[in-house]
């Protein structure tokens, strides 16, 4: 059977990421984190070394990071993303501020934060900060990292994680740091700016996708 024309449209993509703080509304010195195995997002050597560098910065005093076990990877996050797509599904979105208000009405709990705006304008940074820990992290300190569950730093132990496999196992201390100290304070990496959409794949979501009511918005 022979596939109809929208077989072979591409719409435009838009990542999601979700953070849900069960914790009590204010600044805290002692950060304790939660998240699957992912390794492209969570559970990956940049992120280690970003937990460790802000200790090493003095933005928190000790920060540990639990990953689920395999099978038992359903959270809290995965409640309040469930409760976005039953909204999304039945709703017609044409930009991201569409999105970002299905966020918004799906529950009490979601509170949608765009990182930018289609004129360029950006509400959260992001940073080069692989090749900032390039020369100064060792970056094959963690392997096995998949097997690791639990990790903990400590800014009275710089340039040190304590890992373990399973909670019933005794700490081990793996160096990260190169160097046996790193005035860290003040150094920040490179800001990644997000490329604009080339005017050829404009003209393409314009035709084929955007309603009229966004069409000046995401492709003017």
């Amino acid at each position: 059977m022979q596939p109809g024309p929208i077989y072979f449209l591409t719409p435009r993509k838009c990542s999601i990421f979700g953070v849900c703080c069960e914790s009590v509304p204010h600044q805290v010195s002692n950060l304790h984190l939660h998240a699957d195995n992912c390794s492209g997002q969570n559970k990956n050597r940049f992120m280690m070394q970003y937990l460790m560098w802000r200790t090493l910065t003095g933005l928190n005093h000790e920060i540990t990071i639990s990953f689920l076990l395999v099978g038992h990877t359903k959270f809290s996050p995965d409640w309040c993303f469930g409760l976005f797509k039953q909204l999304f599904r039945r709703t017609k979105v044409g930009s991201i501020h569409d999105i970002a208000e299905v966020v918004q009405r799906s529950a009490t709990v979601n509170h949608p934060q765009l990182i930018g705006e289609y004129d360029g304008t950006v509400h959260v940074q992001t940073y080069n900060w692989s090749s900032f820990f390039a020369s100064v992290m060792l970056q094959t300190a963690l392997k096995g990292i998949s097997q690791m569950h639990h990790f903990r730093f400590a800014a009275s132990h710089p340039g040190v994680v304590f890992v373990k496999n399973s909670s019933d196992d005794g700490e081990r201390a793996i160096k990260l740091l190169r160097a046996s100290t790193w005035n860290a304070t003040g150094s920040i990496p490179d800001e990644i700016l997000p490329p604009a959409l080339i005017l050829e794949r404009q003209w393409y979501l314009y035709r084929e996708f955007c309603p009229d009511n966004t069409k000046d918005v995401v492709c003017p």
